[in-house]
């Protein structure tokens, strides 16, 4: 039998080998997803006029859950009220009313529940419960019993903030078991029935069970071991995961949980290196074990194992929502996204602000910092998906680049790299919001406390977004000690790069299988306008509608150009053409006022992986005939 330190090296290594697996995802095919499938009715169901109010009470929502997202809570609230008098302004039918409701309720549930407010929480959750239950057995919209079970999970993490954990452990076996077929109803509510479990595609009852057993994990792993003994004596639907691909993992976290609590550390760091090293797969269970063994290394060796318990707080500081360069699309379980990036995409895990801030809590060193993270980030769950840090260290200067897209955000970004630099931080989140702003969904002082709070948890030194230039005049405005780099590309090169990074992107989500994000569509929609998205198919099909993209893509450059170049307030402006970056150190050190040392030679990262010429067929003397059509009488046309 192994002793107990070469135990723990096995684990600290399995740890270490399991961290960067590869990630798992339960199969999505086909309308399996509760987003498909509510789609999928909409369009069958409902009339063409009916889906109109439906999908702007959507998208309302949409809005309300990104201020919610960014601590917004009274302008949150106020989208929420808008979405209810958009439902009212006509006359619906009754499936459709209600369809919308139990929405309206989900999203009034979770501001509450970020307000902390639970009495208000329950108070919607069952309301919602309600009306959900009517859709089901009135209409045979069983497919919604996915949302039903999605807000038994909200409910649950009320219970556990109530200090009511045993009633939250409780409804996460009832949950779990009835998943499984072992019972026929829950507690909480009314209306459960085996028929409408059935119903559900085998990969929701997957992702939903995941996600039960994942709170189990973190209501245990956050008690201390005596109550969390007490607690797990009752919690026995682990076992029925013995061999049941792809859930098995929770059989082998029970198996664990129980040596471990029992303080049989030889079985719990046996089967422990097994476990982690397989990786990360369905549930957040791997995590938590890695709380179990991070107190373990502090109970048995905390001496030797120091340096492993500081990797373990290290890594958790480094994950992230959305990789660098690329974005995060949602998947059926909460916790899991898939991270796009140009040439690549794969399924990662984002733990829940709770749970990164118990691993982080279990550092001594990092313990002291983690309140005022918390009221950062607001409440358990609130926010879970948080991206930035704060700083600790204050700004040594503030600027700010304002050119657009494809203009050099990324190449000043690295220039910067030895500050606080960030490209396209907060990327969607900014682009919903500038949208309803423009919209006229969100007032332009709901977009100004956004920028403030982006401003505040971002604390970047040189905030390089290609996006920043819709809000300029705010930026000007709000921030006086500010300066402002502008990045301007030459037309021609310009709109060749747009139109293959847009054709890059477009085949890149068709390619896996998934639909352009809406911020994206809307996105493209402020810059140039409506266009077909099929143009970008391919580059055959863009190139049969070249003229009409040309045009307006010409017309933007110059339309938004002569915006900023009017908005800039020239004693705290650096114009520098995007050809010139690489040879302008000096000048953008000395405008700043940082030595010019401190700025990179390496910065021209986001090079496009192929070189095609979309406007060789396209007659330069007529492109050049449009720019000068659109730039007439600009400041464009004063030595730029």
């Amino acid at each position: 039998m192994p002793n107990l330190n070469a135990l723990l090296a096995r684990c600290i290594m399995a740890y270490r080998q399991g961290l960067n697996q590869p990630v798992p995802l339960l199969e999505e095919a086909g309308e399996a997803s509760l987003k498909k499938l509510t789609a999928a009715y909409i369009n069958a169901s409902v009339s063409a006029e009916e889906q109109i109010i439906y999908n702007k009470v959507m998208h309302l929502l949409n809005i309300s859950d990104n201020l919610r997202a960014q601590n917004l809570h009274q302008a949150s609230e106020n989208t929420l009220h808008e979405a209810c008098r958009e439902l009212k302004k006509k006359a619906v039918s009754r499936p459709t009313h209600l369809l919308c409701s139990s929405f309206i309720l989900q999203a009034q549930a979770e501001l509450s529940f970020d307000l902390k407010n639970d009495r208000r929480t329950r108070k919607f959750i069952l309301k919602a419960l309600s009306v959900t239950q009517l859709l089901e057995q009135d209409y045979s919209i069983a497919f919604l019993h996915i949302l039903r079970l999605q807000q038994v999970l909200l409910y649950i993490r009320v219970c556990r903030r109530a200090c009511e954990e045993s009633l939250a452990l409780q409804l996460c076996g009832e949950a779990i078991s009835y998943l499984l077929g072992y019972v026929s109803h829950l507690q909480i509510s009314k209306g459960w029935e085996q028929s409408f479990r059935e119903l559900i595609p085998e990969p929701s009852r997957q992702a939903l069970a995941a996600q039960f057993a994942s709170e189990a994990g973190m209501i245990l792993a956050a008690h201390p071991k005596e109550q969390a003994a007490e607690m797990f004596s009752g919690f026995h639907v682990w076992k029925h995961f013995h061999n049941q691909d792809p859930l098995k993992e929770i059989f082998g976290w029970g198996e664990m949980k129980s040596a471990y609590l029992n303080e049989d550390y030889t079985t719990f760091l046996t089967l422990c290196a097994t476990f982690l090293k397989a990786g990360r797969k369905e549930t957040l269970l791997w995590d938590t074990t890695v709380v179990d063994l991070y107190r373990c290394c502090q109970l048995l060796k905390p001496v030797q194992t120091a340096d492993f318990l500081k990797e373990v707080a290290v890594n958790t500081e480094n994950l992230r929502d959305v990789p660098p360069g690329g974005y995060s699309l949602p998947t059926q379980t909460s916790y899991k996204r898939i991270f796009v990036l140009k040439q690549q995409s794969y399924p990662s895990f984002v733990l829940p602000s709770e749970l990164k801030a118990l691993l982080l809590s279990l550092d001594p060193d990092r313990a002291c910092g983690i309140d005022a993270a918390k009221e950062t980030s607001g409440s358990i769950g609130a926010s879970p998906w948080g991206f930035a840090q704060m700083s600790s260290s204050p700004r040594r200067f503030h600027a700010y680049n304002t050119g657009l897209p494809r203009s050099g955000c990324s190449s000043i970004m690295a220039l910067f790299s030895n500050y606080n630099s960030v490209a396209e931080y907060k990327e969607r989140e900014s682009v919903e919001l500038i949208t309803a702003w423009k919209d006229g969904w969100i007032s332009e002082n709901t977009l100004r406390d956004y920028i403030r709070y982006r401003h505040e948890i971002g604390q970047l030194e040189m905030d390089t977004a290609s996006f920043n230039h819709f809000y300029l005049h705010i930026l000007v405005n709000e921030f006086p000690e500010a300066k402002f780099i502008f990045t301007i590309r030459d037309c021609y090169s310009w709109v060749n790069s747009f139109l293959r990074m847009i054709s890059r992107w477009k085949k890149h989500f068709g390619d896996i299988g998934q639909e352009m994000p809406d911020w994206m569509l809307n996105y493209g929609r402020i810059l140039f306008g409506e266009y077909d998205w099929n143009w970008f198919n391919s580059y055959e099909d863009l190139l049969r509608n070249l003229d009409p993209l040309v045009e307006m893509f010409i017309k933007s450059w110059a339309d938004l150009n002569s915006r900023i170049l009017e908005l800039l307030p020239p004693e705290r402006s650096l114009i520098v053409k995007t050809s010139e970056i690489s040879r302008s150190q000096a000048r953008i050190s000395e405008f700043i006022g940082i030595p010019v040392h401190t700025l990179t030679e390496h910065h021209h990262i986001n090079m496009a992986p192929d070189k095609v010429n979309l406007l060789q067929g396209f007659s330069r003397e007529k492109f050049e005939a449009l720019v000068h059509q659109y730039a007439k009488g600009s400041l464009l046309t004063q030595g730029l």
